[in-house]
């Protein structure tokens, strides 16, 4: 974006640290002038945190803009999580009563369907690497939902050094 929308879009207060570019998109998107791209050449790199202590101050910075959010958007983006966690949790319940046979069984297809679905996703993302990996990091993603949920409800003030 250029400089003009920025100014013209974004918050006065200057008082973000983080998702200024979340906020601008959400504030001035429409199915007009915005597309989904999968392109390899539309691909944007950022580097990541080298620290458990930089990864997590880069997530705590995030989450401060949350609050800023549309109040549809953040219902959307904690059906995704919400529903990860209780799939694990249910799937943990029902093999400890009569019918764990088949919570195996269902929980086996929804792992396999991960993958089905990640295997195109992948592919088309040039990530194909990780397929393997995929029912491992489905488990470790809720454990992240976990680790990272009192950063949501919760949220420290942050400020760039």
């Amino acid at each position: 974006y250029n400089k003009s929308l920025f100014s013209s879009q974004m918050f006065k207060d200057n008082s973000l640290i983080s998702g200024d570019d979340d906020l601008l998109v959400q504030k001035s998107a429409s199915k007009e002038n915005t597309a989904i791209q999968i392109n390899p050449n539309s691909f944007v790199y950022s580097n990541s945190p080298t620290t458990w202590k930089e990864f997590f101050n880069q997530k705590r910075r995030h989450h401060t803009t949350a609050v800023r959010y549309k109040f549809l958007h953040k219902f959307f983006l904690t059906i995704n999580p919400t529903s990860h966690i209780a799939v694990y949790v249910l799937f943990i319940f029902g093999l400890l009563g009569p019918y764990a046979f088949w919570v195996s069984i269902l929980f086996a297809i929804r792992l396999l369907s991960i993958t089905f679905v990640g295997y195109y996703n992948l592919k088309k993302l040039e990530e194909f690497d990780l397929l393997f990996y995929l029912p491992l990091l489905d488990a470790f993603h809720v454990l992240y939902y976990l680790i990272m949920a009192p950063f949501l409800f919760f949220p420290q003030k942050s400020k760039w050094k």
